[in-house]
């Protein structure tokens, strides 16, 4: 056994400490993602049958409240701009293409919004 073996002891047990915390963290992340990918099933799954687009608006009003979605997928991020354009409401389309901040997101987002300001002002 040498001089210092008590300090590899302890930075071992650190990494372990540190692994665990990681890991923890990385899994409440993936399940809170998981809840809110089946949250978004459910909601639209529900739009299916009673075309209630009221309901789904608000839905994923919610999520934009709630600090929007915790994974990547520009369907999904587009999606409450797509029912705002289809019930013409072009303003509230703007203000949510606004808070799109995914550089992945950059030419889709600058598309849609010259859609909705093209439809905008055709008054449709």
């Amino acid at each position: 056994m040498g001089l210092f073996d008590f300090l590899k002891k302890e930075t071992v047990s650190k990494s372990q400490n540190n692994y665990r915390k990681i890991n923890s963290t990385l899994t409440d992340i993936l399940e809170e993602q998981d809840k809110q990918i089946a949250a978004i099933h459910n909601a639209e799954d529900k739009y299916e049958q009673d075309h209630d687009i009221d309901s789904l608006i608000a839905f994923w009003e919610k999520i934009w409240k709630q600090g929007g979605l915790l994974f990547n997928g520009s369907k999904w991020t587009f999606r409450l701009p797509d029912l705002y354009i289809k019930e013409k409401k072009y303003d509230e389309a703007l203000k949510i293409l606004q808070q799109i901040k995914n550089k992945d997101y950059k030419d889709k987002k600058e598309s849609y919004i010259k859609k909705v300001k093209t439809l905008q002002s055709k008054g449709k």
